[in-house]
């Protein structure tokens, strides 16, 4: 692979600090950010084709550090485990809502589950809105 040419920039702070403004703005590092002002500059000029700009700006845009999702925590896995198995309940728990071996106490306890998790679950909002429902309809 042939070499790449070296050029020696002397910046004067404003045209540093904008160069420093780049490089924080594409998240690379400053050798790249002032390859991509001049890449910029050069297509502006007319002086490189657009195809080599788009390949330019492709290779010198490259960010540092690819910032990757961490993993949940033990303690957030276990949290939304929790969650989807609450879901799971409350639809349960809505099918069974109008039978009749369903006791006023067993429904009472529901609601204040469903109080609990109204902010975290679709389901719990459901379950209460159906008691709210009942409540009006009857």
């Amino acid at each position: 692979m042939p070499r790449e040419h070296a050029t020696i920039l002397y910046l004067n702070p404003v045209m540093r600090l904008g160069t420093v403004k780049v490089a924080a703005f594409y998240e690379v590092g400053t050798t790249y950010a002032a390859l991509l002002i001049y890449n910029e500059g050069l297509y502006a000029l007319g002086q490189i084709s657009g195809e080599e700009y788009e390949a330019n700006k492709r290779r010198y845009s490259q960010k540092l550090v690819e910032v990757k999702e961490k993993p949940p925590s033990p303690q957030e896995k276990k949290q939304k485990e929790h969650l989807e198995s609450m879901q799971r309940t409350f639809r349960a728990v809505m099918q069974e809502w109008d039978s009749p071996i369903r006791t006023a106490t067993w429904k009472e306890r529901w609601i204040a589950q469903a109080e609990r998790y109204k902010d975290q679950l679709p389901e719990a909002v459901a379950l209460l809105e159906k008691v709210r429902l009942k409540v009006f309809v009857q």
